[in-house]
């Protein structure tokens, strides 16, 4: 039947008005959609351009700075998604460079303080392979045994040392070293020109984190001052300062030595007196 709006064909009935009806439906749904893909395509183009500023707000300071973690936060969403992941990925990663950029800038500033230290130093500082052979020195060493760097790279540590009657040998030193990873002390060096000054000592290792041994460091100093001070001091306290001849204090201290040598060897001891003033002679 038809009445110019309704056809019937079997069962199903079809009318102008409901096939408006449907196609208003479909064109409101894609509309729909359309904006929905739409927003969602701009919502993720302005997370993903959130994402590059963060690459380019760390590149720039090297560190997680505020516009990084801004740009972060801006870059996620409510729901964990690939974007997330990513955001997610980058602040670990940001955090793990920056931790390691501050090691190496802890270690660089280490390694500066230390060379100025190295540099800067009044004592002698000298130091070397495992095989004792040496690696470098600093100015100190220099001036203070007159040999210049390229004349003693490559000799082994100490070699300058003078050996002396009643002094702790080399390999007692090494040994000492080896043992304890430090020895300090006086020993007796010899310069450039060939002439010998006492020198304080202080040798010690360098072990890596298996504990072996891969260098070697000395730090020393003239102390040839120091030592004409204390001889001038003990010299004055047992010498009369207008006669420089000895007085009391030493007379007592060599007394006291002659009578215990005396009694040791069973030997007579015999004491003289001279009255220097009136030239009179006791016994």
């Amino acid at each position: 039947m038809s009445d110019g709006l309704t056809y019937t064909e079997g069962s199903v009935f079809f009318s102008w008005e409901s096939l408006g009806y449907l196609l208003s439906t479909f064109v409101l749904v894609g509309g729909i959609l359309a904006f929905s893909i739409g927003k969602w395509m701009l919502e993720g183009a302005r997370r993903v351009q959130a994402l590059q500023r963060a690459v380019v707000h760390f590149s720039d300071q090297h560190r997680v700075s505020l516009e990084f973690v801004r740009a972060l936060v801006e870059a996620r969403a409510a729901r964990r998604d690939e974007i997330t992941v990513v955001a997610d990925i980058l602040e670990r990663m940001a955090d793990n460079m920056e931790r390691h950029e501050n090691l190496r800038m802890r270690e660089e500033a280490k390694q500066h303080l230390w060379s100025r230290v190295f540099a800067s130093s009044l004592d002698a500082i000298a130091i070397s392979a495992r095989d004792r052979r040496l690696l470098t020195v600093n100015e100190a060493f220099k001036r203070i045994t007159g040999y210049s760097e390229e004349e003693v790279l490559g000799n082994e540590m100490l070699s300058s040392t003078v050996s002396v009657p009643n002094e702790t040998p080399l390999t007692q030193i090494w040994a000492a070293v080896e043992m304890n990873s430090y020895w300090c002390g006086e020993l007796l060096d010899m310069r450039k020109d060939g002439t010998l000054y006492p020198r304080w000592l202080s040798l010690s290792v360098v072990r890596d984190a298996s504990q072996q041994v891969t260098n070697y460091i000395a730090v020393f100093k003239d102390i040839t001052e120091q030592k004409e001070s204390e001889a001038r001091f003990i010299y004055q306290a047992n010498h009369d300062r207008l006669t420089g001849l000895p007085n009391r204090h030493l007379l007592q201290d060599r007394l006291s030595r002659a009578i215990r040598l005396a009694e040791r060897n069973q030997n007579q001891l015999a004491v003289l007196f001279l009255d220097l003033d009136n030239f009179k002679v006791g016994q």
